[in-house]
């Protein structure tokens, strides 16, 4: 399953050539962003060559077609996000890549372009990027709570013996504190903790190399991507609450691991430039998913999952607290996901509102393009709605159900009526079967989310 296919590229006019400013993320700009300018070239029958940029961190590539002349040049700009956010002010023609999302204050430079900056004119999910946290093969570990690693990297546990597991001394290897690598990692297990990394640790190059230093050391841990485990084993993360998450391509889709990030395309304004209108499509399109997953991100298309392999997650609701459970209510939803796959689209809230964020206003387009494929023709497909634990019980029951009925409404609208299948129907299990532990306010928001089942 995977997105639909990009429209037919407009055509670049030799007589005018473009001239297309990408900047942002050297995350992105070193090597996805090259590699999608290929792809982007090759849909127009064009050629593609690297010039010499005026800056270290300036790049430039000329399009040309089969005369030689020139189509566009694309710069790509690699600096810091806030200072491309920034520019934006002065070229709002620009797109600017970011492995976060723009502040609120720095929305509010934009003057008019602020209002739609969040819109699905404006704002794109271009991939993901996702962490684990690795050991050696002959390492016993198999999950870790999140407290226990912050502990480990800041050097309050030394020990494998500490952690319940016989060895030694633990010994990290990581890349320098200011790789992206370990800016992510910070932000998402140490700083929330009031810690940083501290102490004893062996600096590497790369993330292949933190993965190739762990797999050597029975003693070893280290973070690296999901693309780069090489011969290291990564371990399952376990919430305060006890909820295990193991490290995959659907649960980085589906938004429940923890140790993740999404890589965003914004754009102030509708692109007067076609080069850059068409660069913008071919990045977010079917065609450019193998260029996204070969430059080591998780890319967009839909995977599926049966309910043996969340039989952990099930288990785990099963056990709830009574205050967040129903028996009854239980029964009646794994009667309802029996037997059916659930797709990793998943559907989410900007923390504080009813609105969907980003990703989830374009899994309502995605969503109702899937369905209309020949694989879903006479299936059934079932939203299921989920809230955070706040509240009461039977309230969050109906709320669930009116926001899976909401998505429905959206999709079918979004399809024009040609989905393929059986029907779609909407359940709602308020807090029943949570995604995420509820002592944060990232685990709140992932727990207020729509699924997608589909029964064969």
């Amino acid at each position: 399953l995977a997105l639909a296919p990009a429209l037919p590229p407009e055509r670049l006019d030799p007589a005018a050539p473009g001239l297309v400013t990408v900047r942002g993320s050297a995350l992105v700009g070193s090597g996805l962003m090259p590699s999608l300018i290929r792809g982007y070239a090759a849909t127009l029958g064009a050629t593609m060559t690297q010039i010499v940029g005026t800056s270290p961190g300036e790049t430039k590539f000329r399009l040309g077609d089969a005369g030689g002349g020139e189509l566009a040049t694309i710069v790509i700009q690699k600096e810091a996000v806030g200072n491309a956010f920034a520019a934006l002010q002065q070229s709002p023609d620009a797109i600017v890549i970011s492995d976060r999302t723009i502040a609120d204050q720095e929305a509010v430079q934009l003057g008019e372009a602020a209002a739609r900056i969040h819109t699905p004119d404006s704002e794109h999910v271009l991939a993901e990027d996702a962490l684990a946290v690795v050991v050696s093969p002959e390492n016993a570990a198999v999950s870790m709570a999140e407290d226990a690693i912050a502990n480990v990297f800041s050097g309050k546990t030394k020990d494998w013996f500490d952690l319940g597991v016989s060895g030694g001394t633990i010994n990290i290897y990581t890349m320098a504190p200011s790789s992206e690598i370990q800016s992510v990692f910070a932000n998402v297990i140490l700083k929330p903790r009031g810690q940083e990394q501290t102490g004893q640790v062996h600096i590497v190059e790369t993330e292949g190399d933190v993965a190739d230093a762990v797999a050597r050391d029975p003693n070893g841990i280290g973070v690296t991507s999901l693309a780069f485990l090489r011969n290291a084993k990564p371990l399952n993360l376990e919430g305060s609450c006890g909820l295990i998450t193991k490290p995959s391509s659907f649960t980085v889709k589906s938004g429940e691991y923890p140790l993740r990030r999404r890589l965003y395309v914004y754009n102030a304004r509708t692109l007067d430039q076609p080069a850059a209108r068409g660069l913008l499509r071919y990045a977010l399109s079917k065609e450019s998913q193998a260029g996204i997953a070969a430059n080591q991100f998780v890319d967009r298309t839909v995977e599926t999952l049966n309910l043996e392999d969340q039989k952990g997650r099930m288990a785990y609701a099963a056990n709830a607290p009574a205050p967040v459970f129903d028996g009854d209510q239980m029964k009646n939803l794994l009667n309802d996901v029996k037997g059916a796959r659930r797709l990793s689209i998943s559907f989410r809230y900007v923390a504080g509102t009813p609105d969907l964020d980003a990703l989830s206003r374009e899994n309502i387009a995605r969503l109702s393009a899937v369905l209309q494929g020949p694989e879903f023709a006479g299936k059934k497909v079932m939203l299921i709605g989920f809230t955070d634990v706040a509240g009461r019980f039977q309230a969050n029951l109906s709320l669930s159900q009116k926001r899976a009925q909401q998505i429905r409404t959206a999709v079918l609208a979004g399809s024009g009526g040609h989905v393929n299948v059986a029907g779609i129907e909407v359940r709602g299990y308020g807090p029943l079967a949570p995604v995420a532990c509820s002592d944060t306010d990232e685990g709140v928001r992932l727990n207020r989310r729509v699924e997608v089942w589909v029964h064969d």
